[in-house]
């Protein structure tokens, strides 16, 4: 078994080689689709761009027919899609020079990002200590930097933290527990606030901060160091990790360079104008622009040597589908980082062309690549757009099919799920007091919890956390409380609701998965029978020889290879050879 796993790792990186020693372009035609020729070197560029391990086997003749196949049908499938004009419409060129521009400054990055990566070994052992540094750590968040003012000057003359988050801040999933946000690591947090974070000494509070949620007061509580006598084991992933590090850190020197040579000059109050008109974060989106006049428009929002940016120029570039849309934040801050992050992406891109980054090799096989996937895509939703499937057909599916669908256990939970063991401890409480699971579920939980209510629904073991599997399967009858359950990130507290044994699908309980298995097997015999159509047509031709050829050759590769590689000695547990490091 590892003999032959060898021998494929040993295959994937020579076929590439062979293929550019093949010769021209046109040598080994195994087949043509209209005009376009598919050679040896196109079959085996294809082989070699699926994983080892999930390549099909080519051994027999008919092997080889059966991939060439697929290669034909999405040479059909491209050419018709061509000739449907898919190529030419404008949300696919709009996507192609979306994808050349981001080829383009990835080779400007990966070029600035390696040009320096060199290092001492007291920097990793600093790096080492830095990045497994531990603070615990609680904040208060607040709206406007006034209020935060006021809370500091508070704290700074003896003020409870708890208290003070408990009046002011507005970080609901930390109220509960005093403001604490759990454990810290560098890296998790926007640099704003690591910056002044691990700055602070254990026990101090820091000045007030400003993020994109509003302003923070931070206060450490406690700090972990890693201890030295553990570095030796875990040197060589604090060096892979430094040298990602230092090459992140070249990105940032790089961009800071672009802004400050942008000059970027913000009309703070057109900002303030436009921020007040956005939607919150998670408010209705709805058609605010359209009540904008055009001197409303024409508001300069930002000047830089690049020229000027307006309200109008801002609403076209947030139209594009590639970008984040914003949304209102205390300051704009949002919108300011949104016009910096376009400006510095052309001027990257304009810098990557000057540098001759924008076409290599590599580039232009990836980019005609991800071509030829969405033409396919498209052809394919193009050609299948008509398949209708009908409960008959589903019925139908399911009668051959009911003994072997089968559902799982299943168990339905409503879960509260916080950073600290104190919020989670005093959760549980209250749920044991009778207190409304809605009604925790909305004071401790954040994000998709909330708008589900805590609930999550009947699901399998596969879609519950793992921690509590046991409770939810084993431990639980309907209607039990877990206890303060830890993971990863936080704390768990949980109410089984339902359990659901594994049975028999009803037609009901199957129907939708078996319309979606029922419409890929029509989509799929649409497509094979438009195939046949295009081999009929004489679209197609094979050439056999060829392709006996090809395989003769890769045959004889293989055999080569298997003479060359050796199964390693196993060295006895006295030898020399069994001792080096």
């Amino acid at each position: 078994m590892v003999r032959k796993a060898l021998l494929l790792v040993v295959l994937a990186l020579v076929v590439p080689a062979l293929m550019i020693s093949c010769g021209g372009k046109d040598k080994g035609v195994v087949a043509k689709v209209g005009k376009e020729k598919i050679t040896a070197d196109d079959f085996n560029l294809a082989y070699a761009g699926i994983t080892v391990f999930n390549r099909p086997p080519l051994v027999t003749y008919e092997d080889y027919e059966k991939f060439l196949n697929t290669l034909i049908n999405k040479e059909l499938m491209i050419n018709a899609a061509k000739e449907e004009g898919l190529d030419k419409e404008k949300a696919f060129l709009d996507l192609k020079e979306r994808w050349e521009r981001e080829a383009a400054v990835r080779a400007l990055q990966k070029e600035v990002t390696e040009s320096d990566v060199e290092f001492t070994l007291d920097e990793v052992k600093d790096y080492y200590v830095r990045s497994g540094t531990v603070l615990r750590v609680r904040h208060i968040l607040l709206e406007d930097l006034a209020t935060a003012e006021e809370v500091y000057k508070k704290l700074e003359a003896g003020a409870d933290f708890a208290k003070m988050v408990k009046d002011h801040s507005l970080d609901e999933s930390t109220v509960a527990s005093g403001g604490d946000a759990g454990e810290i690591r560098r890296g998790i947090l926007s640099p704003e606030i690591e910056e002044v974070l691990f700055s602070l000494n254990e026990g101090e509070i820091s000045e007030p901060v400003q993020s994109m949620r509003g302003y923070h007061i931070l206060n450490v509580t406690s700090r972990t160091v890693p201890s030295m006598d553990d570095f030796e084991a875990n040197r060589a992933a604090t060096i892979q990790q430094l040298r990602v590090f230092k090459k992140n850190q070249n990105w940032k020197k790089y961009l800071d360079q672009a802004r400050e040579s942008l000059g970027m000059k913000f009309n703070e109050e057109n900002i303030a104008y436009l921020n007040g008109l956005l939607p919150g974060r998670d408010e209705a989106k709805g058609e605010w622009s359209s009540a904008l006049t055009e001197a409303d428009r024409s508001r300069v929002l930002l000047t830089s040597e690049r020229g000027e940016i307006t309200i109008a120029t801002a609403l076209e570039y947030w139209d594009r589908p590639d970008v984040m849309k914003p949304f209102q934040t205390p300051d704009g801050s949002l919108v300011k980082s949104s016009l910096e992050r376009w400006l510095v992406g052309d001027m990257n891109y304009d810098e990557a062309i000057r540098r001759n980054l924008k076409r290599d090799e590599k580039t232009d096989l990836s980019l005609a690549k991800r071509v030829e996937e969405y033409l396919v895509t498209q052809y394919y939703n193009h050609l299948t757009e008509s398949v209708e499937v009908t409960d008959e057909m589903i019925r139908e599916e399911y009668e051959t099919r009911k003994d072997e669908l089968i559902l799982e256990d299943r168990a339905n939970l409503a879960m509260i799920n916080v950073s600290n063991r104190s919020a989670a401890e005093e959760a549980l409480s209250k749920l044991k007091a009778g207190v409304p699971f809605e009604t925790v579920s909305n004071e401790y939980n954040s994000g998709a919890l909330v708008d589900l209510k805590g609930v999550l629904g009947l699901r399998t073991a596969q879609s519950i956390p793992t921690e509590l599997h046991s409770y939810a399967f084993e431990r639980l009858q309907v209607g039990d409380l877990t206890p303060v359950v830890p993971h990863a990130k936080g704390f768990f507290v949980a109410e089984l609701i339902e359990k659901d044994p594994t049975h028999k699908m009803s037609f009901e309980e199957a129907k939708e998965a078996l319309r979606k298995v029922v419409l890929e097997r029509e989509r799929d015999a649409l497509l094979m029978a438009w195939t046949e159509r295009q081999r009929e047509e004489g679209k197609v031709t094979i050439y056999g020889d060829a392709l006996t050829a090809l395989m003769e050759e890769k045959a004889a590769l293989e055999e080569k290879i298997e003479e060359t590689v050796e199964p390693a000695n196993e060295p006895d547990a006295g030898s020399e050879g069994a001792t080096e490091g």
